[in-house]
């Protein structure tokens, strides 16, 4: 910890967290929406290529796709001063079977896709922000190195 740590008006802390967790809870919300899409995405408009199972959890997506398995997990974040979605996006190695991360992206609440640093990748208002960000993740794995 440093000085600054403790500099903060704590004051302020309920009115921020309670704000943070409305607005994170709300970006959840969102990618859970984008899991469902996603599912239907891969086994109906893909013809299956991309699997996913059912049931991975509350913030958890396993999927595989022409025999590489992937996950997407997510939890809340601050850093950006505002409630959002951490996502992180992993297959596995071959040789030890541990996580390689492939990706990492915010969600918004209301649905944008951001960069780890902020930055707007893809707005919510895109007709097809669901589908981009599918493509996008599915294509970091079959290019990542396993």
């Amino acid at each position: 910890m440093k000085k600054s740590d403790f500099e903060y008006n704590a004051d302020l802390f309920r009115g921020e967290i309670a704000s943070a967790d409305f607005a994170a809870k709300l970006a959840k919300g969102k990618l859970l929406d984008m899991f469902r899409h996603w599912r239907e995405l891969g086994s109906i408009y893909l013809d299956g290529a991309v699997l996913t199972l059912p049931d991975s959890g509350e913030s958890r997506l396993d999927g595989e796709v022409m025999g590489k398995k992937f996950s997407v997990q997510c939890q809340g974040d601050w850093r950006t001063g505002f409630g959002m979605v951490e996502a992180v996006v992993c297959t596995k190695s071959l040789v030890t079977d541990e996580p390689i991360e492939v990706a990492r992206f915010l969600v918004s609440q209301n649905g944008a896709i951001l960069s780890p640093t902020g930055e707007q990748l893809v707005t919510q208002d895109h007709p097809q922000v669901s589908y981009l960000t599918f493509v996008s993740i599915i294509r970091r794995v079959l290019n990542a190195s396993s």
